[in-house]
């Protein structure tokens, strides 16, 4: 895509990625690749909203403009974007607000967990039991 407005064409071409969870919206940035072939994100990272022509630069605070990041993951998942390398940053979709700024620095990496699912009773072992103990 073109730069973000403010920004400049540099070296690494910005990519637009869609969200699934929040329509219209998507994170843009810029995406390299080292000689090894490791792909590489550069700071910063801008949530675009195209539907009304926006865009908000995401807070990352420790990192410096034009840092090259590698060994880092993005996941998107209920209107929420969890960014996973240096440095572990959880964003809400709808604000572009970033959710727990004051994570520990040594926190480097962070994943998705399913939710547990709610206790349910085990009624046909309960009547066992219960049979069993009269």
């Amino acid at each position: 895509i073109a730069p973000p407005k403010g920004e400049s064409i540099s070296r690494l071409p910005w990519f637009y990625i869609p969200f699934r969870s929040v329509p219209g919206r998507g994170l843009a940035l810029r995406i390299g690749q080292r000689p090894s072939g490791l792909k590489t994100f550069m700071v910063p990272f801008y949530l675009m909203d195209r539907r009304h022509g926006t865009q908000r630069q995401v807070e990352t605070p420790t990192l410096y403009r034009d840092q090259e990041l590698w060994r880092m993951g993005m996941e998107e998942r209920d209107g929420f974007l969890l960014v996973s390398g240096i440095r572990t940053f959880l964003f809400d979709l709808n604000t572009g607000e970033q959710i727990l700024p004051q994570a520990p620095d040594n926190v480097s990496s962070a994943v998705w967990i399913k939710r547990p699912a709610p206790a349910t009773e085990d009624s046909l072992g309960l009547r066992r039991l219960r049979a069993r103990f009269r």
